[in-house]
């Protein structure tokens, strides 16, 4: 799968369970969305490590 592709369906993921991704410096990051502020919750470099990351944390809600 295209790294794109990783990362649109990651961000699928995230946002369908409370949560968002944002890319900075080549850098995928996790945070879930909060009422007092976003909680970051990790960051990973390679798509495919973090659509899996996503899910992970998507699946422990």
């Amino acid at each position: 799968m295209k790294p794109a592709q990783e990362v649109a369906i990651a961000g699928r993921i995230a946002r369908a369970h409370g949560l968002f991704t944002v890319e900075r410096d080549g850098d995928l990051i996790l945070y879930r969305k909060t009422p007092g502020r976003p909680v970051r919750l990790g960051k990973r470099r390679d798509p495919a490590e973090f659509r899996r990351f996503v899910e992970r944390a998507a699946s422990s809600q």
